[in-house]
Formats: C-alpha cells, structure tokens, sequence
C-alpha cells in the first residue's frame, strides 16, 4: 500500500512540475540557444567556463536538499551521436562511484530526450543510508552523459536524498527538456 501511495505523490508532484514549468532560455553565442523546462520554483546559476563551456547549477527555492548539475562541454570536432560509444565511455565514467555506492554497479538508464541521446545511472552513497539528511551532503547521486548534437555534450550530476523522491523526478524531467537551437547567423 505504501508503494501505491508514494507512486501517486510522485505523480502528484511531477504534475504540478509539468504545470508550473518555464522554459528557461540561454544564449550561448555562436553555439546556439539552449532551452530547458526548469520548475518556477527551482533557481538557477550560469557560469561560462573559459575553454569547456557553461554551467548551469539548479536548486529548489524552498531548501529542499537537491541540485541538479549540467555542464554543456562544445567539442572540438564535431562528430555523430552514436549511443554504443556514449555508454562505454559513460560506464567508464562511473568506476570510482561504484564500489562506495550501495548498486555496486552502474545500472545504465536511458534519457527519454528531446534531443540527442543520454544515459545515467544512480548510486546511493552507503555511508549515508540510515543517516539523517544533512544540507549539501546527498544520499543519491545520478551522474548522466548526453550528447545533445553532433558537437556538443552535457554531463548531468542529480543529486537528492531520495532517487524515488519527487526532486528526483523533477530533475530528470528538465534534463530530458534540454534541447539546443543553432544560432542564427547574418550572411
């Protein structure tokens, strides 16, 4: 019965999510515009980072222990989304977070993306089970790869007290709203 309950807060929450979601818009120069659905109520910080590319860092307004972490890196040379490579180079990318987490594996799970292609896995951090929640020390962590177009990738950090947990399902739901648009140029 509680599995029952706790699916419908779920659906409940991502309801309300879906309600109360904004596109947030970001110029990226000549790499385009990129768009997520974020919540209203989750906030927001952008950083360009000189020679990689940008950083966005989103976190619920009500303090809620979760935050969301993406990092749009342009590659050097383009080249094609090819889903194979991605998750062998994302499994290789989990090694030092499995043998600390309570999966002991990278259980690969595919974004449901508006573009592109993305895989993230989640650990629960075993020294934190049974502890009780501290601000900014993260019982689950859902480390993610995406490659949006052929020239640009994000790397997706979740982290939340609850990998079930309506925060949780909030933040997938942006990361799989990414979507980036080509910039205009003048000709």
């Amino acid at each position: 019965m509680l599995s029952l309950i706790k699916k419908t807060a779920l659906l409940v929450a991502f309801s309300a999510f879906c309600l109360c979601a904004q596109a947030a818009h970001f110029d990226l120069g000549r790499t385009g515009d990129l768009y997520i659905d974020a919540p209203a109520s989750w906030k927001v910080k952008s950083r360009l980072i000189e020679g990689v590319g940008y950083e966005f860092t989103f976190t619920p307004a009500n303090g809620t222990n979760a935050k969301a972490l993406i990092t749009l890196v342009t590659q050097a040379a383009a080249k094609p989304v090819d889903p194979k490579k991605i998750d062998a180079d994302f499994i290789q990318t989990c090694r030092p977070f499995v043998a600390a987490s309570v999966e002991k594996k990278a259980d690969l799970r595919r974004y449901q993306l508006k573009q592109g292609y993305g895989v993230y896995a989640i650990f629960t951090d075993a020294a934190l089970v049974e502890q009780p929640a501290k601000p900014n020390d993260y019982k689950v962590m859902a480390p993610g790869l995406i490659q949006l177009t052929d020239s640009i990738q994000a790397l997706a950090t979740l982290f939340a007290d609850d990998a079930n947990g309506p925060e949780m399902a909030a933040m997938r739901a942006f990361v799989e709203s990414l979507r980036i648009t080509p910039a205009i140029t003048s000709s």
